[in-house]
């Protein structure tokens, strides 16, 4: 059986009471998964002297051995060659239809999970629309209430302070709706030939310049790439917000964040590859496997969209995202772009 492996090819095998046995290779195209055991027959007419040890073994009486193995018809070589290529085919079919039929099971149930998760997102965004629209409505009156209620109160500093405290928590509930709704509804893109890095430096500008304490370098390494994409420039500007914002806020006070772009083969194409890493203690192994997956977090604040909604646009501009390979300190992820 061994040998059938090692060589691909159908063994014929003797052992000592002369019967012959077949192993014969399971193949899968041209890998070798195994072997297949046939025959216990005998290819030439026994010899009683051969039979007699294993006769005393089994305990049974050397006549009835004897005449059990005289009514054995040999059976030529050429045949059990014959049947060990029959056999050889008929295997290596019945392997290639059970690897179909179990590539076609997966494939269905991939897709029955992507339907019934498109429906529950379907269901979750019209309903999160409707929210966030009425929400701001709100949001907005109240705003002008607490403007109004400032001005009366500019001769009242403690006043003053908590109203400004305030209007900060609802500063953040709008983005928090704005960040809903921008996953909530459908992308309408725009694409125009854009460089990628000023669509990259103007959102790590807005960023920075909100930061309140700390330090924070942006490193480029682009080493004469061709930035130059079809892409949509808001939405873009959207992506590498995230991306940065994401690698800010687990650097710490002192962050390094590490832009790296390359040329990549991509889907027959010329592509880009960016990747975007900072100093932060790097991905767990959970925050790798649902690092995109909508309202997945491990911030005490934020809806977990950020990076769902970096992985819609991406895609829908033909693109791949996903976390990087773990090659050093910090997180990683990696953007892969086609040029046209």
């Amino acid at each position: 059986m061994i040998d059938a492996v090692r060589t691909g090819n159908s063994v014929l095998v003797w052992d000592r009471t002369d019967l012959v046995h077949l192993a014969v290779p399971l193949m899968l195209g041209e890998q070798r998964l195994g072997a297949l055991v046939a025959g216990q027959v005998f290819d030439r007419f026994p010899v009683r002297a051969q039979l007699e040890p294993v006769v005393e073994q089994l305990g049974c009486s050397s006549a009835e051995a004897w005449g059990k193995a005289l009514s054995q018809r040999p059976i030529p070589r050429t045949t059990l060659r014959m049947f060990g290529d029959l056999l050889a085919d008929l295997g290596s079919s019945l392997l290639r239809t059970r690897c179909q039929t179990l590539m076609t099971e997966t494939k269905l149930e991939e897709t029955q999970k992507r339907l019934v998760q498109t429906e529950r997102l379907a269901v979750i965004g019209q309903a999160l629309v409707g929210l966030v629209h009425e929400s701001r409505n709100a949001l907005q009156r109240s705003q002008a209430g607490l403007a109004m209620l400032e001005w009366r109160l500019h001769d009242q500093p403690e006043a003053l302070d908590l109203v400004e405290r305030t209007q900060k928590a609802q500063d953040d509930l709008k983005h928090l709706f704005e960040e809903i709704r921008e996953f909530a509804a459908p992308l309408r893109l725009e694409p125009v030939l854009c460089n990628l890095s000023e669509i990259w430096r103007t959102a790590w500008s807005d960023l920075t310049s909100l930061r309140e304490e700390g330090q924070a370098e942006l490193h480029e390494e682009i080493a004469g790439v061709d930035l130059k994409c079809l892409v949509s420039p808001f939405h873009f500007k959207q992506v590498f917000r995230n991306l940065l914002d994401n690698a800010l806020s687990v650097s710490g006070a002192n962050a390094q964040v590490t832009i790296q772009c390359s040329t990549f083969g991509f889907d027959g194409q010329k592509g880009i590859r960016i990747a975007v890493r900072d100093n932060g203690p790097g991905f767990s192994a959970e925050q790798r496997q649902k690092a995109f997956e909508p309202f997945y977090t491990t911030k005490s604040r934020g809806t977990g969209l950020g990076l769902a909604i970096c992985k819609r646009i991406v895609e829908a501009h033909g693109g791949r995202i996903e976390v990087g390979a773990e090659s050093g300190p910090g997180g990683e992820i990696v953007l892969t772009l086609s040029h046209s």
